[in-house]
C-alpha cells in the first residue's frame, strides 16, 4: 500500500469516526436546535466521503 493509498484510508476512517461520534453527541444532548442543519451538512459530507471511498477502492484493486 502506498503513503497515497493509507492517507486516503486514514482520512476515511477519522471522517466517519467523526460522524459516529456527533450523531451520538445530538442523541445524548435531545437533538437540539441545528440538529436538521447538521443532517444536511452531514449528507453533503458523506456523499463527498463516498466518493473518497470510491477511489480507494479503485487504488487497491
Amino acid at each position: 500500500m502506498n503513503e497515497h493509498t493509507k492517507m486516503m484510508h486514514t482520512t476515511l476512517q477519522r471522517n466517519l469516526n467523526s460522524y459516529s461520534n456527533a450523531l451520538w453527541r445530538f442523541g445524548c444532548d435531545g437533538f437540539p436546535d441545528g440538529y436538521v442543519k447538521y443532517l444536511k451538512q452531514l449528507r453533503k459530507n458523506l456523499k463527498a466521503t463516498i466518493g473518497w471511498l470510491d477511489e480507494l477502492i479503485k487504488e487497491v484493486q
